[in-house]
């Protein structure tokens, strides 16, 4: 058995490699990203004891309660006692461009069935309507008037708990 390979036959041969490792990648690729063939990771499974990392909330998905995506989460917003107070919710726009910002009362979220994304009872239509802001033009989320505003297109009464979150619904 000859074992020894010329040089035209070496580089025949290591020419195909490089393409069949780019295309196992891209297979990779699309099974990971592409077409969504993992589950999305349960926030059951990320729950510490009834509470999350914040880094666990921030880029979940948020739904109506039909199913139809909302956003996502982008920042969690803490009051100086420490209790959530609102997620901060991306919605609208294109690939990141345009999207708008709206502080969602943290009472007013729960989880969907399985836990691998939140639910906000309202329709999309609605969001769209509601108080929101622009990335690099947040709101005074002290001022009485901005709280009352948010609350209020919520439906979320003053006398809600604050530490009523999604872990406990």
């Amino acid at each position: 058995m000859n074992v020894l390979l010329d040089e035209d036959e070496i580089l025949s041969k290591a020419s195909i490699l490089p393409v069949s490792v780019t295309i196992i990648r891209f297979i990779i690729f699309l099974i990971i990203v592409g077409i969504g063939v993992l589950p999305a990771p349960s926030l059951a499974d990320e729950t510490m004891g009834g509470v999350y990392k914040a880094s666990v909330l921030v880029g979940k998905v948020v739904k109506s309660p039909e199913g139809k995506d909302l956003g996502v989460i982008e920042e969690i917003v803490i009051t100086t006692t420490g209790e959530v107070a609102y997620a901060v919710l991306s919605f609208g726009g294109f690939l990141g461009m345009g999207d708008k910002l709206f502080a969602i009362p943290w009472v007013t979220l729960s989880h969907s069935p399985h836990g691998e994304y939140l639910v906000l009872d309202v329709q999309a239509e609605k969001l769209a309507q509601a108080p929101g802001f622009e990335k690099n033009a947040w709101p005074d989320m002290k001022d009485k008037n901005w709280k009352s505003k948010i609350w209020d297109f919520y439906h979320v009464s003053a006398a809600k708990p604050a530490e009523k979150s999604p872990a406990t619904k």
